[in-house]
């Protein structure tokens, strides 16, 4: 005969003095209820083991007791009793440790189904279905049917007698669901009530209060009353000590502490010094690392930049006392070539690290998983690159594809925060070139950004009303919000910081100030449940915006209807695509121009002005900039095939002049120029008469920048100024035939438009030379100041 009791009794011991031997317990027990043919007793003892293996996680001996559970009980006649549902229970419970949440939540409802019948009064064991359900539920991420279930449980059990503990576990686990629901005054009442009942039990504390104190910890943390959160976090690293030792519960709770004391004494050092965290790091850097850099690199200091920019709410100058919670304190970051990053990187950040510890009352960053890396020594490539993609700003040639790869905020991200010193000026220089994009970009996102809120807040957002889609209505505003935030910054030449800054940044907007209000009262009104208001302030929000297009001379168009502004920017791409293909057409005659130029042979040796590439690149980018597109794409077709032919244009055109300006050399010269039909001739001197015409026009109106320049004619010409009327006869005189008749087909449109090519040519030139305007330019113009070589 088996003693199933005895048995059950000497397990209990076992599990208090000795759970090393309880499987083999067990499996003794198991056998001796075999062979005593004690199926009851079998039933019981399979139910223990699969509680035994399913605390120690073997889950495979565990589904092998389950089956034998569910053997036994069908065999024996027990299901829809209270016993079998309690067996089930167990089997659930099973299941939720093994991470089978399917089955396990269909046991759990087969035991739901017989407590409810089972069950009229209040009972523990339905308040334990409740506990251990809520488990399922918050595995599952079911946060509210969590919580549900333990409201229900705690209803049981205040209806039970002598059941203040498990009143007070529940309020500490009703608690912790609150603090992940973000519900943190409802979960630090649960808490304090779990601690008030630990605190008026007499005797030894329950194991669970030093958790009901530590969880007060995070809720006075959350609700920002630091000093009231060490005070708990401390009473419950003495409660955990003096009953348990420094155990693990004892590491996690110091951890939580220390992170708190270290943000009170962050927040304490952020008032009383009033200092901002871009401040901060200069200071330090001054104090500490550019010392230690003279020290112990100075044959790199030439070459390291230092400062601070990247992520952080410091580096957009938002930081506050809110800011120190995590990844804050003194810091700054030294950015070094890749060259000089393999060689000194790994040791300099090791000394980087032993800075001092504290400055100015802060301690130094206490950096989280997710904020590590911020500060210290990085490769000025990897910088650049971690955020962007790119190691240096994207060329022109694929500007459009490369650029809009590149998120808003990663670009806030590169050029924001301050460089204290960049002695090489490359760290500098990438960051210039990350600063603005590309006005072809620009007007290209502007676009999609005023097409999006035509779209979502000007069409769809009274649409959703209509149908009465209170969801759809919501992300309607969020993206016309999102997209009003979006075309604001970029015309207001900025990036958008993180989402969390994006409404504060628009503080510092020099246009559109009046929209973060306007923004602010169409949630507001959103949320008040008004949505004909809301469609009101949309269509002012539009209306502000096509007034600043207007006013930017971005769009013609006194529509309000977004849609019709983004096609407007869209033909305002394609213009630029064509410029900025034109501009570089320049680029590439003026290189072909150049390089023949280098070839030109002077009887005095090598000219000065063949050493001035920056001035012969002003004065012929100033010509060929007042060309037509068909007409420069002859010319550049021209320089090419003289290329290829051994043939040089430049030295051909001075050739020619001298017809006018050393006629005896020209004489040896002229057998060996191309000779030019007569027809071809009076094409040229057409042109020519005409720009001297203009000429002397200019120089009637802005006679002191055309005193400057060259003589007007050929009658003026000298061995060392070559007029006007000489130099442009010298250089048609080079041209092909197609070329000359397109550029005269050029002048005649001048000619037509009332055009001054003489102006047109002078107007880049001043603003090469860094004039506003030609009146600018004749005013501020010194005698001895000279426009053209």
């Amino acid at each position: 005969m088996f003693h199933l009791q005895d048995f059950l009794d000497q397990l209990d011991e076992l599990y208090e003095r000795e759970p090393r031997r309880l499987e083999a317990f067990l499996q003794s027990g198991l056998e001796k209820a075999r062979r005593a043919e004690d199926t009851a007793a079998m039933l019981t003892i399979f139910n223990e083991l699969m509680g035994y293996y399913r605390v120690t996680s073997r889950f495979e001996e565990c589904e092998e007791c389950i089956r034998k559970v569910q053997e036994f009980s069908s065999d024996m006649g027990i299901q829809r009793t209270v016993n079998y549902a309690t067996i089930l229970l167990n089997i659930a419970t099973a299941y939720r440790m093994m991470g089978k949440m399917e089955p396990a939540e269909e046991y759990y409802q087969q035991v739901y189904e017989c407590y409810k019948e089972e069950f009229t009064e209040p009972d523990y064991r339905m308040a334990a279905f409740y506990n251990n359900r809520s488990l399922l539920y918050l595995d599952t991420g079911r946060l509210l049917e969590a919580k549900q279930d333990l409201e229900k449980a705690m209803d049981l059990i205040l209806k039970l007698d002598q059941s203040e503990s498990e009143a007070a576990i529940t309020h500490a686990n009703i608690g912790n669901i609150c603090f992940a629901r973000q519900e943190i005054e409802e979960g630090t009442r649960h808490m304090e009530e779990a601690r008030r009942i630990f605190e008026g039990k007499e005797g030894k504390k329950d194991a669970h209060y030093a958790s009901v104190l530590s969880g007060l910890g995070e809720a006075y943390f959350r609700k920002d009353r630091l000093e009231t959160s060490i005070e708990y976090y401390e009473k419950a690293l003495r409660e955990i000590r003096e009953n348990y030792g420094e155990n693990r519960d004892y590491e996690v709770t110091l951890r939580n502490l220390n992170l708190v004391q270290d943000t009170f004494a962050r927040r304490e050092a952020i008032r009383n010094r009033k200092i901002r965290g871009l401040e901060l790091s200069r200071k330090y850097y001054e104090e500490y690392g550019r010392p230690m850099l003279q020290e112990k690199y100075p044959e790199y200091v030439p070459r390291i930049a230092a400062g601070l920019a990247g992520e952080g709410s410091e580096c957009l100058g938002y930081d506050d006392e809110f800011s120190s919670d995590h990844d804050y304190g003194p810091g700054f970051c030294l950015w070094l070539t890749r060259e000089d990053h393999e060689v000194i990187g790994e040791q300099l950040q090791k000394d980087y690290q032993n800075l001092p510890g504290e400055f100015m009352g802060f301690p130094v960053r206490n950096d989280t998983e997710h904020g590590a890396g911020r500060v210290g020594v990085m490769c000025t490539d990897d910088f650049y690159r971690k955020f962007t993609g790119y190691a240096v700003p994207p060329d022109r040639v694929h500007e459009l594809e490369e650029w809009s790869r590149i998120d808003s905020t990663a670009l806030c991200t590169v050029t924001n925060g301050e460089v204290f010193e960049d002695p090489l000026g490359e760290f500098a220089r990438r960051r210039d070139g990350f600063r603005r994009y590309p006005e072809k970009v620009r007007r290209f996102k502007l676009a999609g950004a005023l097409g999006r809120m035509a779209q979502a807040g000007q069409y769809n957002y009274s649409r959703m009303r209509k149908r009465g889609d209170i969801g759809a209505m919501w992300l309607c505003l969020t993206e016309f919000i999102n997209a009003a935030a979006e075309a604001a910054y970029l015309l207001n030449h900025m990036y958008i910081p993180i989402y969390k800054w994006k409404m504060r940044g628009m503080e510092k907007f020099a246009d559109m100030k009046d929209l973060k209000p306007m923004l602010q009262k169409l949630m507001a009104v959103h949320a008040e449940a008004k949505p004909e208001e809301a469609e009101s302030q949309i269509e002012d929000i539009c209306c502000l915006f096509v007034r600043e297009l207007n006013r930017k001379g971005l769009s013609p168009s006194k529509e309000h209807f977004l849609e019709v502004h983004k096609m407007e920017m869209m033909k305002e791409v394609k213009n630029i695509d064509q410029e900025a293909d034109f501009k570089a057409l320049v680029d590439q005659v003026v290189a072909l121009e150049w390089h023949q130029f280098q070839s030109v042979k002077n009887e005095g040796g090598r000219a000065s002005c063949q050493d001035d590439h920056e001035t012969f690149g002003i004065m012929r980018k100033s010509q060929f900039l007042t060309w037509d597109t068909e007409t420069l794409e002859s010319y550049r077709r021209d320089l090419t095939e003289a290329e290829d032919k051994g043939w040089n244009l430049l030295s051909e055109k001075y050739a020619r002049m001298m017809e006018s300006t050393a006629p005896i050399q020209y004489e040896k010269l002229k057998k060996h120029l191309p000779v030019r039909s007569i027809e071809r001739r009076k094409q040229e001197e057409y042109i020519i008469a005409k720009k001297v015409q203009w000429e002397e026009e200019f120089a009637g109106e802005y006679p002191a920048l055309s005193g400057r320049g060259r003589a007007v004619h050929t009658w003026e010409d000298t061995p060392w100024n070559t007029s006007v009327e000489t130099y442009a006869r010298g250089e048609l005189g080079s041209y092909s035939d197609e070329t000359v008749l397109l550029y005269l087909e050029m002048i005649k449109k001048m000619e037509q438009n009332k055009e001054n090519h003489a102006r047109m040519v002078m107007e880049h030139m001043v603003r090469f030379y860094g004039y506003q305007s030609l009146d600018e330019a004749e005013q501020r113009y010194k005698p001895e100041e000279r426009i053209s070589p």
